[in-house]
Formats: structure tokens, sequence, C-alpha cells
């Protein structure tokens, strides 16, 4: 029989060897032990992600900066960056019938709403008529039932303006005014107000006469612009007359385009 002395050697004999054994394994063997370090990055890797960070960061700004559609926006005093489903609210004496109605004076004669068509490029839209059964009821209009354009890619967002006195400078102005005064709001991030601020000279000509990043926007908008005459019915595209508290005028913009212009100036 071993005495508890006799143990008690053999078990500190068994920690000395497995401590020399261990020691030894450390000294021969210390690459294999050393930590694997982090995978490298490369420098084009954090180029995209910067992107993306960036990408993101406008795309919530835009976000914020549409209305939201099932809250009907006046016609009249809009100033909105909205989506196609946004409702409009027309004013009270235009309410029975969305402004776009006329008599059919042939046999029996019934009151049709105007249906425009082919908003693209033509600057003569076609009409359609629908019974005023189709229509919307009261006196709100969704912003795609005026443009019915179902070639508008998803995510089209529109930036909306009632026509008043105060527009002197145009459809440009009022372009510019809009993207100047929408950008200036910014978004709030947690504890940091994000924003992009656009000089009121932005659009003027470059030193070398050419044009700036945003006069060549606004010089397109301009020509793309649609012009909705809620008194009369008449969308169409005519920048050398606005009527101020008739119109709403309609500029349409990708998010691509709005996310350029924000990280354009947002990185001035």
């Amino acid at each position: 029989m071993i005495s508890n002395g006799g143990k008690m050697r053999n078990v500190l004999i068994l920690l000395i060897l497995a401590g020399i054994g261990i020691a030894g394994y450390l000294y021969l063997n210390p690459a294999q032990l050393a930590q694997t370090p982090p995978p490298e990055v490369r420098q084009d890797e954090l180029s995209k992600m910067a992107v993306q960070r960036e990408t993101e960061k406008a795309q919530r700004h835009i976000d914020n900066l549409t209305a939201a559609p099932e809250q009907a926006i006046e016609i009249g005093t809009a100033n909105n960056f909205v989506t196609q489903d946004q409702l409009l609210k027309l004013p009270t004496d235009l309410a029975t019938a969305i402004a776009a109605t006329e008599a059919v004076k042939e046999g029996d004669a019934k009151t049709y709403g105007i249906n425009l068509e082919q908003i693209g490029n033509s600057l003569h839209p076609q009409h359609k008529a629908v019974p005023t059964s189709q229509l919307p009821l009261a006196d709100q209009v969704r912003l795609k039932e005026l443009l019915n354009n179902p070639d508008n890619p998803a995510g089209t967002l529109f930036y909306i303006h009632g026509v008043s006195d105060a527009d002197k400078q145009g459809l440009w102005g009022i372009i510019q005014s809009g993207l100047i005064d929408t950008f200036a709001k910014g978004i709030q991030l947690k504890a940091q107000l994000i924003s992009a601020d656009i000089p009121q000279e932005a659009d003027e000509r470059l030193p070398n006469s050419t044009s700036s990043f945003l006069g060549s926007i606004l010089d397109q908008k301009v020509k793309d612009t649609y012009v909705y005459n809620y008194h009369k019915g008449i969308l169409g595209q005519n920048p050398n007359l606005i009527t101020p508290g008739q119109e709403l005028i309609v500029v349409t913009f990708s998010q691509d385009e709005l996310i350029d212009i924000y990280n354009h100036f947002a990185q001035q």
C-alpha cells in the first residue's frame, strides 16, 4: 500500500513532468500558437463600404423628406417631395369632379373626367374620357391618377409645388428653391443632424462658362416639368407660362438623382 507521502510525491512528479512538457511545446511551436491575425480588408472593399454607408445615409435623408401619402396635401399650397400615391386635396369649388371635367354635348350628354395619358415626352398628352362614376370621391385625388403613367419606375419621387404670386423666377427658381429648402431641413440620426447645404449661387455657370452640377440638373428638370392647371383640367409642359393660384408643378426625380444631389453637396 502506498502511503500518503508517496501519493503526494507521485502527484508532484506528474505536475512537474506536465509543466516541462507544456514549456517544451510552447518553446518549439510559438508560431502555431500565435493568434491568427484578422483578415486584411482591401482598399477597394473599404471604398465600397464607405460608398454604401453614404448611400444608406442619403436614402434615410430622402425617406425623411417624403410626405406620408395618406395625409392629403392642399394642392394650392403644396411644396413637398411625394410618391405617386400621395393624396392631393383640391379646392372646395372643384370637389365635385376633380377639376378635370367637361360636358359632352352629343346625344345623351354626360359629364366625363379627363384621364390624362402619355405623360412621357409628349407636349400634347392625349385624353381618354372615363365616366364620372370612376372618378375619386369627395375632393381628393392621388397624384398617380393625374399622371396616369404606368411607366414610372418603382421608387420614383415627385417634387410638387402649388404656384403662387411669390414665384417670380418661373420653374427654374421654383425647383431650385425646392431643392435648397428641402435638403436644408436635414435628418436627425441619433445625436447628429445630417444635412446638405445647397448654396444659392450653386446653379450659376462655372468660371470656364460650363454649366454647374446643379445648373445642369435644373436645366433638364425645367424641360421635363409638368404643369397641371387644376381649374382647367389641363396637364402639359410649358415652362414659359405658369399661373399663380391655378397650377401645380410636378417634377420627377429618381432616387439615384436625389442621392447624387445629396452626396454632391454634403461632401463639400
